[in-house]
């Protein structure tokens, strides 16, 4: 009489532990397929950028622009401008210098620049 009663409840167990496993296994496969598309769009970001970074001219654009900026805090008679153009950049609407930070960092492909920005603070 013990017999089938244990037989019944060892039988339920193992139905418990194969659904649990079943269940660990799906979590696992969407985890995986999740990383999966995580890396394609990764790779397709990549590509993209690589792409516009040969044909663009924006980069080359930024670069000369800070190349300018460099350039002029070192002559006397500029700094006074570089010194006045900051004053009036620090003015302007902050949608501003977010839209240009936005654009500087993906003229020159920063990805993740907003965790860098979250870590110096800059926005939370």
């Amino acid at each position: 009489m013990a017999a089938p009663l244990v037989a019944g409840v060892l039988q339920l167990a193992q139905i418990w532990l194969s659904t649990k496993a079943k269940e660990r296994l799906s979590l696992s496969e969407a985890r995986m397929q999740r990383l999966q598309d995580a890396a394609k769009s990764e790779d397709s970001w990549t590509s993209f950028m690589v792409g516009e970074s040969q044909n663009g001219w924006k980069d080359e654009a930024w670069t000369l622009c800070f190349i300018f900026v460099i350039i002029a805090c070192f002559i006397p008679s500029a700094q006074t401008y570089i010194e006045r153009g900051f004053l009036v950049l620090d003015n302007t609407p902050e949608w501003f210098r977010w839209a240009m930070l936005t654009s500087i960092s993906a003229s020159f492909g920063l990805r993740g620049f907003d965790k860098f920005i979250r870590g110096k603070g800059i926005v939370k």
